[in-house]
């Protein structure tokens, strides 16, 4: 699982995350949330966070690429 933080840290949304790989990740909803084009993604069984944009937004699911380096939490 995996959290989706925006608005300087005061609003937070679960999503789980499939199809990872070194440059994006498809981020998958039980319902499609409303949320900004860019935001932090935090992976829950990692230390790491990543900065992202919205590639795609399909049903319930995000396309999202990583922006930048890693950053911890």
């Amino acid at each position: 699982s995996a959290k989706i933080i925006y608005n300087d840290s005061k609003s937070v949304l679960n999503c789980m995350v499939r199809d990872m790989s070194a440059t994006g990740a498809k981020l998958v909803f039980g319902v499609m949330p409303t949320c900004p084009g860019l935001f932090d993604l935090s992976i829950t069984s990692t230390s790491l966070t990543r900065h992202c944009e919205v590639a795609y937004r399909r049903e319930n699911m995000l396309g999202v690429r990583f922006l930048g380096a890693d950053m911890a939490r």
